[in-house]
């Protein structure tokens, strides 16, 4: 995470509900970012890793190191989520993604699920309201972008690579390399990617404002590459405003109360 705080007491507290344990990795370089996640840890959150001393395409080597960090901690699954991705369980009871993807992985070696970009609706600035409830316009399943997928594996069905290359056995942000016969699809094994999502899905909020997206390409720059993106072309890939698709109220007032939980203050930069 870089230049995030704005966004991490939301994400974490959705991805506590459904049950997973949280590694972050700390790649700011300045701001309130790093002490909200230091206090994140500190009250046993989360576990964090300082990656602030990798200035260029930390992303991958970041990845290398929170594997590295999943074995210790005697992990026997991962997954890899940036801090606009929610994962989304469906037709699975509430707050049930770890249990889901659990089950998943029961029978695989790895599950993808696909994004479902929501997008800006229009929306000019910065709000200080919940993410997933100021967003609530979501691509169609079949769009291109929206086949973009992220993946949950065992941990050690790539460690034979890690040994032989600990920094560098990852090699993309998106899927770990485990051959597609042992990957499982949207939690099921069928390929049709013109389908509405089942099983579980990633809900992305790579858009958000004009603000917000001017952000985090002109600051935070891309963690993956060198290049800079152009921000016209990057929001037609994901300011998605296809489909209405809110949440219900009970899950949004879950979420504002977990986040109540915390002892740090939501916003912290404020």
């Amino acid at each position: 995470m870089k230049m995030e705080e704005r966004y991490i007491l939301e994400w974490v507290a959705w991805h506590k509900l459904h049950g997973f344990d949280i590694i972050i990795a700390d790649n700011c370089n300045g701001g309130p970012q790093t002490e909200l996640l230091q206090k994140l840890e500190r009250e046993g959150s989360i576990s964090l890793i300082d990656f602030r001393h990798r200035t260029s395409q930390p992303q991958m080597p970041a990845y290398c190191r929170i594997y590295w960090r999943s074995l210790a901690l005697g992990y026997r699954y991962i997954g890899f989520l940036d801090a606009d991705e929610f994962f989304e369980p469906l037709e699975a009871p509430p707050w049930s993604g770890a249990s889901v993807v659990r089950s998943h992985l029961k029978r695989y070696l790895a599950v993808r699920y696909r994004w479902a970009l929501f997008g800006s609706d229009g929306a000019l600035t910065y709000d200080s309201e919940l993410v997933v409830k100021r967003f609530e316009k979501r691509g169609l399943p079949d769009h291109q972008t929206n086949r973009t997928a992220k993946s949950f594996f065992r941990t050690y069905a790539v460690l034979y690579s890690a040994i032989r290359y600990p920094t560098r056995f990852l090699t993309q942000p998106h899927s770990p390399p485990i051959s597609s016969k042992r990957t499982m699809l949207d939690g099921k094994s069928a390929r049709d990617v013109s389908a509405k999502w089942v099983g579980g899905r990633v809900r992305h909020y790579a858009a958000k404002s004009r603000e917000e997206l001017l952000s985090k390409l002109e600051k935070r720059g891309d963690a993956f590459s060198v290049s800079a993106r152009d921000a016209g072309e990057y929001a037609a890939d994901v300011d998605l405003n296809d489909e209405f698709d809110p949440l219900t109220d009970s899950t949004i007032s879950d979420l504002r109360r977990k986040i109540l939980d915390f002892a740090v203050p939501r916003n912290a930069e404020n």
